[in-house]
């Protein structure tokens, strides 16, 4: 985003904020559930940001925020609510957080328990308790710490990958999202290529992106703050698995963590989360024939459980980027994005973009 336009985005937000938009749309939508999608919360700097860090700061005024204005709904009631078709308490929120990242325990955890703010967070099953990382945030990590360096761009034309971007924030979004469409043994040899070229130096901010013990997890569910639910077992991506790999990473995946928790795992959050395009109507079927009672998206749309699909609930996603500045996380929040868009998108006839 060129900062023309990032300054454009954010005189409008604050110009909505100032004219109590939000509160409008607070109201407007009190009888629909927000719900807030985290992945990281971090005390490090990052330079360049990464998305999924979001800073200690900026999270803890946010929940302070949603508790002044939202009931925050601990998962069950929610799961509750929707299983037995009741109404939601006006102003319903619900607070998440994707992956697993240990920091959800070390940073987040102790916000959390202060404000006496619950959450949901869903698990990567084959990650927990390992010294692994995700994939992209591995990238992310070797790309920071390679890319200024000729040998990054000569494993990149080793395997014939070509960019057109000029900096490593956008190098890095563009190589990610031509990763996650591509077959999973080209990914994998590419960051097998990186991990030998770069290996990542052991520092304490590895551990933003490693992911939560067996203790961690046990304390979090003992405090009675924070609920689980799953995440696939390696964050693969559900429109690109075969019917077997499927059972592998849903249905055996919940076995296994209702095994290790000693509780039902009823919710699901799809890896990428983008329907249509990461999941489908199979998809769907699939979950609810294997007892789960809902799903999480990365739609970005309020849930409204009288009209919409329990299985493809849409969340607000919150990162180190302007999702996090006050006026747009608060608009966003109260549902005041798809509508803008929506309405920007009609008047000027064309297909504008509301990425923030």
């Amino acid at each position: 985003m060129t900062d023309g336009k990032k300054l454009l985005k954010l005189g409008g937000a604050m110009a909505m904020a100032n004219l109590g938009i939000d509160r409008l749309f607070r109201n407007f939508n009190r009888r629909k559930i927000t719900v807030i999608m985290y992945h990281g919360v971090t005390r490090h700097d990052y330079q360049p940001s990464v998305w999924t860090q979001l800073p200690v700061d900026l999270f803890r005024e946010q929940i302070m925020f949603l508790k002044k204005h939202y009931r925050v709904l601990y998962l069950h009631e929610f799961v509750s609510i929707i299983r037995n078709e009741m109404p939601l308490p006006d102003h319903s929120v619900l607070i998440t957080f994707d992956d697993g990242l240990k920091n959800n325990y070390r940073v987040a955890f102790p916000v959390l328990r202060e404000l006496q703010a619950p959450a949901a967070v869903f698990l990567t099953s084959e990650y927990i308790n390992t010294d692994r990382i995700l994939w992209f945030d591995e990238l992310y990590l070797y790309m920071q710490q390679g890319w200024t360096d000729s040998a990054f761009k000569t494993v990149l034309n080793e395997f014939e990958i070509e960019l057109d971007a000029h900096d490593l924030t956008h190098a890095y979004y563009q190589l990610a999202e031509r990763l996650k469409r591509c077959p999973a043994e080209f990914r994998v040899k590419l960051v097998a290529s990186l991990r030998e070229r770069f290996p990542l130096e052991e520092t304490s901010r590895l551990e933003d992106f490693r992911h939560l013990s067996w203790n961690e997890i046990d304390e979090m569910q003992d405090s009675g703050l924070v609920e689980f639910g799953l995440h696939t077992a390696n964050h693969r991506i559900l429109t690109r698995l075969r019917t077997e790999e499927l059972e592998t990473e849903v249905r055996q995946a919940r076995n296994y963590l209702e095994q290790k928790l000693d509780r039902p795992m009823a919710t699901f959050c799809y890896p990428n989360g983008v329907p249509k395009q990461d999941f489908n109507d199979e998809h769907m079927h699939y979950l609810e024939q294997n007892g789960f009672d809902c799903a999480f998206s990365t739609e970005n749309r309020l849930f409204d459980p009288a009209t919409d699909n329990r299985f493809s609930i849409g969340r607000v996603a919150v990162g180190n980027d302007l999702t996090a500045q006050r006026h747009f996380f608060r608009l966003n929040a109260a549902g005041v994005q798809p509508v803008v868009c929506g309405l920007l998108r009609k008047l000027l006839k064309r297909n504008w973009s509301c990425e923030i």
